[in-house]
């Protein structure tokens, strides 16, 4: 009875002052509990892509935007939070945890600090913080694959559009040099592709090769030098083989293959993998093997334990770690079993850390075929959402489909997700399918394209205006010519993405405008009368064809020659004898011309530059009039 009295408080209280009890915690209140997990979501809401375009016009081309965008995030929600944390402060000694990314508190309360709370102006809507399952695995039966000898060039489909280098290449380089990192336990325990994939052996994988990501590294030579990416996942097994290789910075430097990274999952304070998936999807983005970005650095961020279960806070809190410390890809093989209008916590996390400058690629999920069946955060417009295709080019039934519950069209791609091998926690290797087997190409391929856009951002490249380097990349994988396979709506998005050619694009649009040609230069021998008349007995040849035996022309004066202008004055006397009533007479005109010094052949090298005086228009009709004297 007493918790029906509260709760018929709570909905009262919950109306006059606008401000919601969530339904999950509404439910939890009808139990025995006395404290409560409790998520305070505030009514002012923070606007990254604001905060992002007043910063860009502040900064007027600095470099630091992103520093800014995080900082001035960071104040805007300690200042509105600031009379909350106040009030939290007299009703509970529970530590809270206080959110930039999103504007929101999080922390333990009881029943009457819950009801206070909830009549503060501020706020608008309380709400229980759920642990939940964020993994939708594709489910299907292990099997062992027999190691294959040799290789053999994976033909996908007649439609499918080849690089602009031809064919494709198989990672030869880097399978001989990771030889020592192999295991041959494929057969491990996990999630893998229930069919054969012919051709591909121990070393390699389709994947790399459908995306053409194994040519960016061998034959363009960019493997994610200089660039961080952050897993969000269950945590990365550090020690595997597949991540001996030290990562290499912009200069080709070893440097460390990890970066700190952190947990957010209770009861796992460290970030050791203790599930398989966040390991296979690390492997994929920078495996040395098995990644698409293999010198590329990783950072460890565990949001969701061994079962694949966490909290929704505890994913913002590994954005806001991710974003502030330095990571430029953010990687999430995450997300709900549904979507629901408007933008929820994780979503506003996910679009305020692109508007910081973090590349967000997420996994569209594995809902099935069915339409409005993605999860969020890859329903938001604001990051990559990718589908999974097979190793034909042909979208997974398991993967999610468009529009999100707000009517957009969603997902953006597609990538490799039926059968991909990469690392598993035991030190082995598995395949894997799943969009979240798709997901870290992606996330890998834009650490190829980083490679390349970062030192052409310090050497004065800007993005074009409004873009963030999320939209940016976002135009580039998903234009035609870097795509395969049919584009359709809220099935495939674009169709399925292509490293090569969207990395080559990416080259030529950063590319520095080449250095002008220094302007010839005249020589003192162009400035000489004598030059100018030659340069002009050509003219008059043309002028007066077969009658210039009739005329003769005289020089009224020397030629006045402007060094400096480049310009010259010839006052020429032009005459021609007729016969009159039989008598010869002379008719006369006298002509001011006006020539200027041109560069007569500008697609020459500098050095076989030929100037030549020209006669103005004006000059020439004058001239051409004398033909009637």
């Amino acid at each position: 009875m007493r918790n029906l009295i509260l709760i018929t408080i709570l909905s009262l209280l919950s109306s006059i002052f606008a401000a919601e009890i969530g339904p999950k915690l509404q439910e939890a209140l009808e139990g025995d509990a006395q404290s409560f997990d409790v998520v305070i979501k505030l009514k002012e809401k923070l606007n990254g892509k604001r905060i992002r375009r007043a910063v860009r016009k502040s900064l007027r081309g600095q470099d630091n935007v992103r520093e800014e965008v995080i900082r001035r995030l960071k104040k805007r929600a300690e200042r509105t939070q600031r009379n909350v944390r106040r009030v939290l402060s007299k009703l509970t000694s529970a530590e809270g945890r206080y959110l930039w990314a999103v504007n929101s508190v999080s922390l333990e309360l009881s029943r009457d600090a819950i009801t206070e709370i909830l009549a503060h102006p501020k706020v608008e809507e309380i709400e229980l913080n759920v642990v939940q399952l964020f993994l939708e695995p594709e489910a299907v039966n292990q099997r062992k694959f027999k190691k294959r000898s040799g290789k053999r060039e994976l033909f996908a489909s007649t439609k499918r559009k080849r690089g602009k280098r031809g064919r494709r290449g198989k990672r030869n380089r880097r399978n001989k040099r990771n030889k020592n990192n192999s295991n041959s336990q494929d057969n491990v325990s996990g999630l893998a592709v229930n069919e054969d994939i012919p051709g591909f052996n121990d070393f390699n994988t389709y994947g790399l090769e459908v995306t053409q990501s194994d040519e960016v590294n061998n034959v363009l030579g960019i493997t994610g030098k200089g660039v961080l990416v952050a897993v969000l996942d269950t945590g990365i097994l550090s020690s595997h083989s597949e991540f001996a290789n030290s990562a290499k910075d912009i200069n080709g430097n070893n440097i460390s293959k990890f970066v700190t990274g952190a947990s957010f999952v209770n009861g796992e304070n460290n970030t050791e993998d203790l599930n398989d998936h966040g390991t296979h999807c690390a492997g994929t983005v920078a495996g040395a093997t098995a990644g698409v970005a293999p010198d590329a650095q990783l950072m460890a961020v565990k949001v969701l334990g061994a079962a694949g279960n966490g909290s929704g806070i505890g994913i913002i809190q590994g954005i806001q770690f991710a974003a502030s410390n330095g990571a430029d890809v953010i990687s999430m093989s995450l997300g709900t079993a549904g979507d629901n209008p408007g933008t929820d916590g994780i979503e506003q996390a996910v679009n305020n850390a692109v508007a910081a400058g973090v590349v967000v690629v997420v996994a569209a999920g594995n809902s099935g075929d069915g339409a409005g069946t993605l999860g969020s955060p890859g329903t938001s417009p604001d990051i990559i959402s990718v589908g999974a295709h097979d190793r034909n080019g042909d979208i997974a039934n398991f993967s999610s489909r468009g529009p999100n519950a707000d009517g957009l069209n969603r997902p953006d791609l597609m990538a490799p997700g039926v059968g991909v091998r990469s690392s598993v926690r035991n030190g082995g290797f598995a395949f894997f399918s799943g969009t979240s087997m798709a997901t870290p190409h992606v996330s890998g391929i834009s650490a190829l394209m980083l490679e390349v856009l970062k030192p052409a951002e310090a050497n004065g490249f800007v993005l074009p205006e409004g873009l963030t380097r999320t939209a940016f990349f976002k135009q580039i994988f998903t234009r035609p010519e870097n795509t395969f396979e049919q584009a359709i709506v809220n099935v495939t998005g674009a169709g399925a993405i292509n490293a090569l050619n969207s990395v080559n694009e990416l080259i030529t649009l950063t590319a520095p405008e080449p250095e002008p040609e220094p302007e010839p230069e005249p020589q003192e021998t162009d400035f000489v009368q004598q030059k100018v008349i030659d340069d002009f007995i050509p003219v008059l040849r043309e002028v007066y064809g077969n009658q210039i035996n009739s005329f003769r022309f005289f020089l009224n004066a020397a030629v006045e020659i402007n060094i400096e202008e480049r310009t010259a004055i010839m006052r020429l006397g032009v005459q021609r004898f007729v016969i009159v009533n039989g008598r010869f007479v002379r008719r006369q005109a006298n002509l001011t011309l006006n020539f200027a010094l041109l560069h007569s052949n500008p697609e020459a090298p500098v050095e076989e530059a030929i100037f030549n005086w020209v006669l103005d228009e004006q000059s020439r009709q004058a001239l051409e009039n004398t033909l009637n004297l």
